[in-house]
């Protein structure tokens, strides 16, 4: 039999230990809201960012075949990699090889499971002999496999950077469209292996 002195105490104890769970249930059901409406608010962000339309444009390669992006390469996922600066084609010299390596040359074992557009355009934004000057130097210098994969933009270059949404800065961008030409997947900067994993991964289904 409790003591008449500490039944209020062992009351105001079981009070407090019942508060304290309440209030511990509490602040992690808050926290779990919060990350779920976060998390939700990301997806409806990247659904809106990616699943778009661009308007298109219009390139023409080294082989002089006039291909507009992306309604001429629907049917099939095509990724097209645009640097505007020398800087950022130093940069994407980084994506060449492992780029060719799965989408041209398919040297890796499920290489040929892929059927991919694959397209590098060089956006040259100075006068139009520098340009010229360019464009000889790729002309003179790209070897036969890749010529069909270099393009260039036949109208104006800031024009086809802003239908992008891609700024004139000093890294490589990339974007790949899904067979019904909307933009599934962006990225940019030096090559990692993760980032080729996030498109190979959307391109396998």
């Amino acid at each position: 039999m409790h003591s008449p002195n500490t039944e209020p105490l062992r009351e105001a104890k079981t009070i407090n230990k019942l508060l304290l769970r309440f209030r511990t249930t509490y602040f992690i059901s808050v926290k779990a809201i919060a990350r779920f409406i976060l998390l939700l608010m990301v997806t409806i962000h990247s659904s809106f960012a990616f699943c778009q339309s661009i308007t298109p444009v219009a390139c023409e390669s080294l082989n002089k075949d006039i291909i507009t992006i992306p309604n001429d390469t629907k049917g099939k996922f095509t990724l097209i990699c645009v640097a505007s600066s020398t800087k950022a084609q130093q940069e994407l010299e980084g994506w060449l090889d492992p780029l060719y390596q799965k989408f041209i040359a398919k040297s890796g074992l499920m290489d040929d499971a892929f059927d991919v557009n694959l397209y590098f355009i060089p956006v040259i934004t100075g006068t139009k002999i520098f340009a010229d000057k360019v464009k000889a130097r790729f002309n003179e210098n790209t070897q036969l496999d890749i010529r069909p994969h270099i393009l260039f933009v036949t109208g104006d270059n800031k024009e086809a950077l802003n239908s992008l949404s891609i700024p004139q800065d000093n890294q490589p961008h990339f974007i790949l469209f899904d067979a019904t030409g909307k933009i599934v997947y962006r990225t940019n900067g030096a090559f990692t292996d993760e980032k080729l994993d996030a498109i190979d991964d959307l391109i396998s289904g």
